[in-house]
């Protein structure tokens, strides 16, 4: 797995919708455990990339 790899997961189950090393823009998946829709953008996925963020992240989850 790539360092920077973000995974994506639902918000209500917990499920995991995609990986992905570079998320530019707006991501809508709908879950298909819950069929809620998960909406990620690109300020989700630039805080691991300062610093210890991504350090601080992983002691998190």
């Amino acid at each position: 797995m790539h360092k920077y790899t973000t995974q994506h997961r639902c918000c209500v189950c917990h499920k995991l919708l995609a990986q992905s090393h570079n998320l530019r823009g707006r991501l809508e998946i709908k879950c298909p455990r819950c069929k809620r829709v998960a909406v990620f953008n690109n300020q989700e996925c630039r805080e691991h990339l300062h610093g210890d963020a991504y350090a601080i992240r992983q002691k998190r989850l």
